[in-house]
């Protein structure tokens, strides 16, 4: 056992920081997030100034060092452990719900960018307003990719086709269905839960040699 823990380092770091207050505002959709808030004519506040506080965070850092000599060589292995408990720790939050979810922004978005591509396509001929779906396989008197209109031109139609394929059946024909989980990935992307916690868990295993 002796030899086992001889040049053996281990260091443990724990932090618990409090939560920087904030101002609850009303919820327009606009998707500010605390807890650097705006407000005045960005956005109407619902309580005191910096009446709510974010959540505390957590974190417990480990680094174990074990010293080995090998001939003329020195080695240390490490391995180094941030956030060992993976403590899911919100370092952001919307400031209209306090919470990580705001089904009114992501309604604002997603119907804001449903519009733009219902106009589009209508544009070209290639909304189909039964049932909401988008032709781009040039069938139903949809005139194709080839002479699509639009600032990208037939680069847009292209793209739509592709996207379809990823979201969808890859038939051409975008689907209400196919729309929505499209654009819920989209929003999801830059505005999903992920952009609100602080680094999961993170391991890292090496060596340092000396001679």
């Amino acid at each position: 056992m002796g030899s086992v823990l001889r040049d053996l380092g281990v260091f443990v770091t724990f932090r618990a920081i409090s939560g920087l207050p904030f101002t609850r505002l009303e919820n327009t959709g606009q998707g500010q997030t605390a807890p650097f808030v705006r407000f005045g004519l960005t956005a109407q506040k619902v309580e005191p100034i910096n009446s709510s506080r974010m959540p505390w965070t957590r974190y417990l850092d480990l680094r174990l060092n074990k010293g080995i000599r090998t001939g003329r060589f020195d080695w240390t292995l490490f391995a180094d452990v941030r956030n060992l408990f993976n403590f899911k720790n919100v370092v952001q939050l919307f400031a209209e719900t306090g919470d990580v979810h705001n089904p009114d922004n992501r309604k604002k978005q997603l119907d804001t960018e449903q519009n733009l591509l219902v106009t589009e396509a209508s544009n070209n001929g290639a909304y189909r307003a039964s049932d909401h779906a988008v032709i781009l396989n040039g069938t139903g008197g949809a005139s194709g990719c080839s002479a699509w209109t639009g600032d990208a031109g037939p680069v847009n139609c292209v793209m739509l086709q592709r996207t379809e394929a990823r979201w969808g059946n890859g038939d051409g024909i975008f689907t209400a269905a196919e729309q929505t989980a499209t654009l819920n990935a989209w929003y999801d992307s830059f505005n999903g839960v992920q952009r609100f916690y602080g680094s999961p868990r993170q391991i890292r295993i090496g060596a340092e040699l000396s001679f």
